[in-house]
């Protein structure tokens, strides 16, 4: 039987959950297809061990082409996540990190395109997601780098419309979940439970997650409402999923809160930095409920057929369109106002999810990658490849020298910049004014409860109610 090497490319050297699952995922389900392959997972920066303990070597991208020379790749594949857009980012590496790097996230389906056209490697999209429509000078080069895929998937809708709105056949794309949600057909329950009470023994328990952006006005509510459930008899777990994204802090700091509110009745488990993947996947898949940000925190509950609520204060749109392609919307909420009359709706109404023939879709996805795969090489439309490029050089250049006739946009910008400064401190004065008006509101209202109360005594005085009987008698001559 034949082995397959494979590079897949993902954002494999930071500890995020949700993108660690891709390659997890893929290997276990090729492992239950019969099929042999073997993983070179390659990342923007690299030249690391894959976090969560998995021990597995992350290569950086422009060593793509130095491994395949050595190993020969039958295939590439991008391994998925909301990695479909031109942008990068500040990021820190690892959970000791204190400097912010660039973090070039296109490259992880960028780069795979131009090295599958130039190699003649097999190019295979594991349902990444995108983000935004493209701004119209990048369409012609997505339609470039789209011309070297083999098999295209996307795992919603959302990102399906942006490829199309850039001219690419809609037939030639296929949709489906996030590959993550076949993970109860790949993960026996009674294992992962077995790990689970290796960590905790509790049998009912709620798992919040939140990264450092949840905002410092939201944790007086969220607590309340986790303190309620604590006293409903659920332990009340405090998850951290995202290493780099200081999810640590904020949680230890939701857990003080509750117990400077409520006393050591207030306190919370919360778990730290030293998870592996399978323990963090089987605290999802045991939990009676889980409340946070994380959208892969979302699927492996909903997964194992729990409860979840999706807290998405960051505004996330991949979460949004999660529950409601779920038919489940009214538990995505993005506040704590909303937390409350959520978790009643939950436990009287339930978390009903119908995933049955949504895991038969993603199975046909693995078909489709297999039967790729194993096929012969397809040469692509190399003059396609050549057109596609030189238009995307070309509105590029359009738009540059449309920008450079906007001599004045450095002053329009210092005005902004001017005006947003100047409305700052204008909003800052008004919440100290406010707060002026707020202290006076409730130092009168407490005036008048004192009034209030004294003219209850006046009333219930014995010279008070003769003054009303003489006063009821002159009246009725």
């Amino acid at each position: 039987m034949k082995k397959y090497n494979i590079a897949f490319t993902g954002v494999f050297d930071i500890e995020n959950y949700g993108d660690h699952l891709f390659p997890l995922i893929f290997r276990e389900k090729m492992k239950k297809k019969g099929i042999d392959c073997e993983l070179f997972l390659f990342s923007p920066i690299g030249d690391v061990q894959q976090g969560y303990q998995q021990n597995y070597e992350v290569y950086p991208l422009y060593k793509l082409q130095e491994l395949h020379d050595r190993y020969h790749f039958d295939a590439v594949i991008v391994g998925g996540g909301g990695i479909l857009h031109y942008a990068s980012g500040k990021q820190l590496l690892d959970k000791n990190s204190t400097e912010f790097v660039d973090y070039k996230v296109f490259e992880t389906w960028v780069i795979p395109s131009l090295f599958a056209y130039n190699n003649k490697v097999k190019l295979i999209w594991n349902l990444p997601g995108g983000f935004h429509e493209f701004d119209y000078f990048y369409k012609p080069l997505t339609r470039c780098l789209c011309t070297t895929v083999d098999y295209m998937s996307v795992r919603d809708q959302y990102t399906k419309d942006i490829l199309t709105s850039c001219n690419i056949p809609a037939d030639k794309i296929y949709t489906c979940l996030d590959s993550a949600f076949i993970m109860k057909t790949l993960f026996k329950k009674e294992d992962l439970m077995s790990i689970k009470n290796k960590i905790i023994q509790s049998d009912s328990y709620v798992i919040y997650h939140a990264n450092i952006h949840l905002p410092e006005n939201e944790i007086p509510e969220l607590v309340e409402n986790l303190y309620k459930l604590k006293c409903e008899g659920h332990d009340i777990v405090l998850l951290p999923i995202a290493y780099t994204h200081n999810d640590q802090a904020i949680l230890n700091r939701i857990n003080e809160y509750s117990i400077n509110t409520y006393g050591e009745d207030g306190a919370f488990t919360v778990l730290g930095e030293n998870l592996n993947m399978m323990d963090i996947m089987s605290l999802l898949a045991c939990c009676k409920l889980y409340i946070g940000v994380s959208f892969h925190g979302a699927v492996t509950a909903l997964s194992f057929s729990n409860s979840a609520i999706g807290y998405d204060y960051m505004h996330n749109g991949k979460t949004k369109d999660l529950f409601k392609t779920l038919n489940i919307p009214q538990y995505y909420i993005t506040n704590s106002h909303e937390l409350e009359k959520t978790i009643q709706s939950i436990k009287t109404e339930g978390c009903h999810v119908e995933l049955d023939q949504k895991i038969v879709n993603i199975n046909h996805h693995f078909d489709n990658m297999c039967h790729i795969l194993e096929e012969d090489y397809k040469e692509k439309d190399r003059n396609q490849f050549y057109l596609e490029f030189s238009q995307a050089i070309f509105e590029i250049n359009n738009f540059y020298e449309k920008c450079k006739n906007y001599d004045d946009i450095t002053d329009q910008l210092s005005h902004l910049d001017q005006l947003a400064r100047a409305t700052h401190i204008q909003l800052e004065n008004l919440k100290y004014e406010h707060q002026q008006l707020q202290d006076k509101y409730l130092e009168t209202v407490n005036q008048l409860e004192q009034t209030t109360a004294q003219l209850q005594k006046i009333q219930n005085t014995v010279l008070y109610k003769g003054y009303r009987k003489v006063k009821r008698v002159f009246k009725n001559k």
